[in-house]
């Protein structure tokens, strides 16, 4: 049983002999801002003991997933630039100046700030893509970097899934993407995705794990 009452009310509880227990929680936090500390990741964005800070920069950090807020702070330079360079929207059949990716021939490809900013957002029903790629690759112009990513100055590819239908081969053709994109500006990569489901033997034998 919960119940909310005074710290009189409480020590009269306590003298009921029919009370067994009384636990009074705590409060819960957000605690995203001391993530880097307690995982050492702080190290590697200064530095320490090591040849360099290693803080993204030169590197594509893409991205699969669903709710994504393209103008959100945290993909934003200090300047106001967007550090999105590519959105690939699965689920979308058109889009003003915008048109699949000829790789793939589904979805919509926004290749400029300009239709990013346009297209604002892939869905209104979530935003666990805003999350994972804060995560991910947030930049210091949010909240003066309090919540920066592990991968603050790298540039973001999004690929944007349509949960009504996609399937796991959508999700490959979505790294596909992403690393394509890489290799014809000649940067590394990788790849998060923070998404799954419970097909298959789980031991990397199947085609989408491989």
């Amino acid at each position: 049983t919960t119940l909310r009452t005074s710290l009189a009310k409480l020590a009269e509880m306590a003298e009921n002999g029919q009370v067994k227990r009384i636990s009074i929680p705590g409060r819960p936090q957000q605690m995203l801002d001391v993530a880097k500390e307690e995982t050492g990741h702080a190290d590697v964005l200064s530095g320490k003991s090591l040849s360099q800070p290693f803080t993204g920069s030169g590197v594509e950090a893409g991205i699969v997933d669903s709710g994504f807020d393209y103008c959100h702070e945290a993909f934003c330079e200090k300047d106001g630039r967007l550090r999105i360079a590519r959105v690939w929207e699965q689920g979308t059949e058109s889009f003003e100046g915008c048109s699949a990716p000829h790789a793939f021939g589904y979805g919509i490809e926004m290749t400029s700030e300009e239709a990013i900013r346009r297209g604002k957002a892939d869905c209104e029903t979530n935003s666990h893509g805003t999350h994972v790629a804060a995560i991910a690759a947030g930049s210091s112009a949010f909240l003066d970097g309090k919540y920066s990513g592990c991968a603050p100055d790298a540039e973001i590819v999004l690929v944007a899934l349509d949960l009504n239908s996609s399937t796991l081969a959508d999700i490959s053709n979505g790294v596909r993407y992403i690393f394509d994109y890489a290799e014809k500006v000649g940067k590394p990569c990788v790849v998060n995705l923070s998404l799954g489901n419970h097909d298959g033997p789980h031991d990397g034998t199947s085609d989408f794990d491989r």
